[in-house]
């Protein structure tokens, strides 16, 4: 058995947390990459969506397996490129995989799946770079930039709803 090797976290980034964002990941593999997604799925909660953005091969899907592994999927978690959702139940929560990938500079709501993005799933979108999300609720945005080779840098970050701090309005971002 292949022993994995640790999850290299750069430049002062202490780990995964909702608290301490962003972390920015060193993966030089498959395998890694999914091993930072398994990492960030301890840290979901129903009703959290993952945006997920980088170019074609950058690892959003493999990111994205490793998220549902970590939640505890035992089926295989395919690539949605011709599915526009994908639909799973993990321990009694749903589980959405949205690819986004053939649609272009629509608001997410035009296509009828806030049900998707404000329910009580967990919600993973590939490709949300290409929708319009200002009304979007607290979300984790994960970037893939290449690093060279097979290497990629995953920036995982937290972005919490904004409040007024005068009034205490609550402004979706």
């Amino acid at each position: 058995m292949l022993k994995s090797s640790p999850i290299r976290f750069l430049r002062q980034s202490s780990g995964i947390s909702r608290k301490r964002s962003p972390a920015r990941i060193l993966s030089v593999s498959a395998a890694e990459t999914r091993a930072c997604g398994k990492k960030l799925a301890r840290h979901l909660r129903p009703g959290d969506v993952v945006f997920l953005c980088g170019s074609v091969g950058s690892g959003k899907t493999t990111f994205a397996q490793g998220v549902a592994a970590g939640l505890g999927l035992r089926e295989y978690l395919r690539s949605s490129s011709f599915i526009l959702v994908n639909e799973y139940c993990v321990r009694g929560t749903p589980l959405y995989h949205i690819d986004l990938y053939r649609l272009e500079g629509l608001s997410f709501d035009s296509f009828g799946l806030e049900e998707y993005l404000y329910g009580d799933g967990i919600c993973l979108i590939e490709w949300a770079d290409k929708i319009v999300h200002s009304s979007v609720k607290s979300y984790w945005n994960i970037d893939f930039q290449s690093a060279g080779d097979n290497a990629r840098e995953i920036t995982v970050a937290w972005l919490p709803r904004r409040k007024e701090k005068r009034s205490g309005k609550d402004n979706s971002i």
